[in-house]
Parts: structure tokens; sequence; C-alpha cells
């Protein structure tokens, strides 16, 4: 059980997380352009798109199926996915992670955080340093992995959280 006796969460499991301002991945400048982006994603087929994006995010392109493939693009098929990626895209960065930080130290939750290695998205310097932030976190890193543990590793991913919840607070 997570939650605590006064229902506040006991611990926390973070995965690559934008938690400091930072650059933009080059598919997430180019969606973000005026008329580019939301052209681009209503002509370019989404296999395409996807391929692009998965291509940054994995390490391992290998690992990379066609069938995550065809299931990420499936939402991009609809004119509302197109417009909700185009969205997300425009104000994924517009958080003013600044006002944030210095709460970052008056979080006392135990904290997993878990990133790729190799990560291109959100550099494992944005885990170390969130680690030294919080209070009482502990960064794992797994190696030959990208953006998405969770689905590039998803074995080693899972045997990490669930240590983490097992353990003693």
């Amino acid at each position: 059980n997570i939650l605590s006796e006064s229902n506040r969460i006991s611990k926390l499991v973070l995965i690559d997380s934008i938690a400091y301002p930072q650059k933009l991945p080059l598919f997430l400048k180019l969606v973000r352009l005026p008329v580019v982006g939301r052209l681009g994603l209503r002509i370019l087929p989404s296999k395409l798109v996807v391929r692009f994006v998965l291509f940054t995010a994995y390490f391992a392109k290998s690992r990379i199926s066609n069938d995550s493939i065809r299931e990420y693009s499936r939402n991009l098929d609809t004119p509302d996915g197109r417009f909700t990626a185009y969205k997300t895209a425009v104000n994924i960065l517009k958080i003013d992670t600044e006002k944030y930080i210095e709460n970052y130290r008056k979080i006392l939750t135990p904290t997993l955080l878990i990133w790729g290695q190799e990560d291109l998205i959100v550099s494992k310097q944005v885990g170390y340093k969130l680690e030294a932030e919080l209070c009482d976190a502990k960064l794992v890193l797994i190696e030959e992995c990208g953006h998405i543990p969770h689905e590039e590793k998803p074995e080693k991913t899972q045997l990490c959280i669930s240590r983490f919840l097992d353990s003693k607070l």
C-alpha cells in the first residue's frame, strides 16, 4: 500500500521527469513551429512521425516494434489525436519550472528516480540534479536505455520499482 495512514503518498516514482528548464528535442521544436508543425502533423504519415519520435526516445532502435509504431500511430490517425499532439508539443515546456524548483527540498516523500542512461530527451543530468535537490531520493540509471525505460527495458524498470515499493521506509 503506497498510502500512509494519513492518506498521504508514502513513496513516489518518477521516470525521466522534466524538472528543470531544458532544451527541446528536435521533434518538439519542429511541431511547435506555427505553420510547419500543424501542417506536418496533418500531411505526414502518422507512422513516419511516430517512427521519428521513437527513434529519438529509444536507445536500442531494434526494440522499436512495428506493433508499437502501429499503436502509437493509431492516436495520430484521428483529427483529435493530431490536434492533441500539436497542443502537447506547444505547451509542454510552458510550465514555469523555476517557481517549483524552490519547493523540491520540501518534498519529504521517499522518491525513486528512474532514468535511461542514454536518454536524449531529458538528460540524466536532470536526474542527478533532482536527486540532490530532493530530501530522500535515489536515482537509478538503466543502461542501454533511452527516454522510455518502462517500454524499452520493462523488466528492469519493474524490478527497480518493486524493490523500492517493497523496501522499508
